[in-house]
């Protein structure tokens, strides 16, 4: 069975990340995209109406919806990371990769998903994070 985290998940990643990055202390959730965070955990969890994604194809656009919705006024990148990261740990696999390597992972994701053809994007970058991952 597959974990999901929910809203809450969300926002205590962030407050850890507050911790960690004093350029964050004074960043705060914008608006109204609380909504947006619960729509994100939503299409993780069950997805679109005809669309047919495997684990880490979800995993990955999980990870870009986060980067793209500019919830945060500032650290949606780690955001994304670090919720990826938990995520792929509750379900059974260790991603490590060392911070200049997952910041460039994130900014790549960020940019190549905005860019081509996103399913093929999609698959390349899946294969890419399954293979940093162990066990």
């Amino acid at each position: 069975m597959t974990w999901y985290p929910d809203i809450n998940d969300l926002k205590s990643y962030f407050l850890i990340l507050k911790t960690r990055y004093p350029d964050l202390e004074k960043e705060h959730l914008i608006g109204d995209k609380e909504q947006e965070l619960e729509g994100i955990i939503d299409n993780l969890q069950y997805g679109l109406p005809m669309e047919q994604l495997d684990f880490w194809l979800k995993t990955v656009r999980f990870l870009r919806d986060l980067i793209s919705s500019h919830t945060y006024t500032e650290g949606n990148h780690r955001l994304a990371y670090i919720s990826t990261k938990i995520f792929l740990r509750k379900n059974g696999y260790l991603l490590e990769l060392p911070e200049e390597e997952a910041e460039k992972f994130t900014r790549l994701v960020g940019d190549k998903l905005a860019e081509g053809n996103i399913i093929r994007n999609f698959k390349l970058i899946a294969k890419w994070l399954k293979s940093k991952c162990k066990i």
